[in-house]
């Protein structure tokens, strides 16, 4: 459970929006999964707990990149490049 609590029942106030389906999104992942690989470990920022995962993308593929390796600081090693994929 996040240290914010639990999430209001009513979440009709949260921002939305649709995207149209030519809309292209981008998502940096390990070779061994697939791009549609849903996390469910507590390792990530937004990771949702028990049997829901979470697939995090991007609107430019720098995004994608930045969301999954941005973190690391400025020094990547070179492993962790080459096993995945945009």
């Amino acid at each position: 459970m996040s240290p914010l609590g639990p999430p209001p029942a009513d979440l009709s106030g949260f921002p939305s929006w649709t995207l149209p389906t030519s809309r292209e999104l981008y998502r940096v992942h390990r070779r061994d999964r697939g791009a549609w690989y849903f996390d469910s470990s507590s390792s990530g920022r937004f990771n949702l707990s028990g049997q829901f995962g979470t697939c995090y993308l991007a609107l430019q593929a720098k995004g994608g990149f930045l969301e999954t390796l941005g973190r690391q600081g400025r020094l990547i090693d070179q492993f962790e490049v080459e096993r995945r994929v945009l």
